[in-house]
């Protein structure tokens, strides 16, 4: 099943706050369309912002749309 990331977006934000929804790394590849990997050099470059609770990497969806929306570094 293949979803859009509007799909994705909307799903996530009904009848919740933005700043207290989290994406984890699963949710994260699939609206970026990216490998583990890519994350792992994302947050080590800081270009996105996460938690890590209990061994898992969250992030916030908020940040990850102001990141989405952002325009590419050189």
């Amino acid at each position: 099943m293949k979803h859009s990331q509007f799909d994705i977006m909307k799903a996530l934000m009904a009848d919740k706050s933005i700043e207290s929804i989290y994406l984890d790394t699963a949710q994260m590849k699939i609206l970026f369309k990216v490998e583990d990997r890519t994350l792992y050099r994302w947050r080590k470059k800081k270009l996105v912002f996460s938690r890590k609770i209990g061994g898992k990497h969250f992030y916030p969806l908020h940040m990850v749309m102001n990141m989405m929306e952002a325009p590419p570094s050189p």
